[in-house]
């Protein structure tokens, strides 16, 4: 069964909220929230690969690229609001994986986009520049490295389903037993081995049920993410904080 990218993004939406639901203290058991944990792992790595997509299919990538950073900035004001007027504490935790992605889109731009006055900039300062982007990602953009590195896998191996699962899965098992060994020299549980990002190749069947269509475009499914993704966040930090 195949389904189109809106279709896969309310599902990683839904995915999502599973995995933010243990911000708010007490609500669920250790072992649930390693289980949702494990289950969630596609979600940002979707996201990863939508990014790749709307790069390859846009007409105006500067315009997509603006786009991210703007509600990028929304979030992080309305973060900084929570923060300010309801719980202090949680700054330095709240997650923002808009500007993570719009890292990644200017990245690209700056390294393979080949029209418009950026052309204009001498290859060794757009390489530079793009690098610098990349460093500034990973030091303080949501996921660390990790959307980035996915970002890249996806572009290099766009439309090679072959080499991009293959890559999936081998730095998959490479970060599990990463894990497994991490958990085993502290006698952790089978639970705290669902922490790992090893996870990350359960977006691998996703990326076979999507049939490459965006589905039913409207301003309505545009904007949905950029909307949905700060407004629970900050509902289940709110709650959070009243709960603390």
């Amino acid at each position: 069964m195949k389904f189109n990218s809106f279709q896969i993004k309310l599902f990683m939406m839904l995915l999502m909220v599973l995995d933010h639901l243990s911000i708010i203290p007490g609500l669920l058991p250790f072992e649930l929230v390693a289980i949702f944990h494990f289950i969630t792992r596609p979600v940002a790595i979707w996201f990863a690969f939508t990014l790749v997509e709307g790069f390859m299919h846009t007409h105006d990538r500067y315009n997509y690229c603006k786009r991210l950073f703007i509600f990028a900035g929304i979030m992080a004001l309305g973060n900084l609001i929570i923060m300010l007027t309801i719980n202090p504490d949680l700054l330095p935790n709240f997650p923002n994986i808009i500007f993570a992605l719009a890292m990644c889109c200017l990245a690209l731009i700056l390294f393979f986009h080949d029209k418009g006055k950026i052309t204009e900039i001498p290859p060794i300062f757009r390489i530079s520049a793009g690098i610098a982007v990349l460093i500034l990602c990973t030091l303080i953009g949501e996921g660390s490295f990790l959307i980035p590195m996915f970002v890249f896998i996806f572009y290099y191996n766009y439309n090679k389903p072959k080499q991009r699962d293959l890559w999936l899965i081998g730095v998959s098992i490479f970060m599990m037993l990463s894990t497994i060994g991490y958990v085993m020299s502290v006698n952790g549980t089978i639970y705290e081995m669902l922490y790992s990002e090893g996870c990350a190749l359960l977006v691998i069947p996703f990326l076979h049920m999507y049939n490459g269509k965006p589905g039913k475009k409207t301003t309505f499914t545009q904007y949905l993410f950029y909307v949905f993704y700060p407004f629970h966040i900050w509902v289940i930090y709110t709650i959070a904080a009243f709960i603390k």
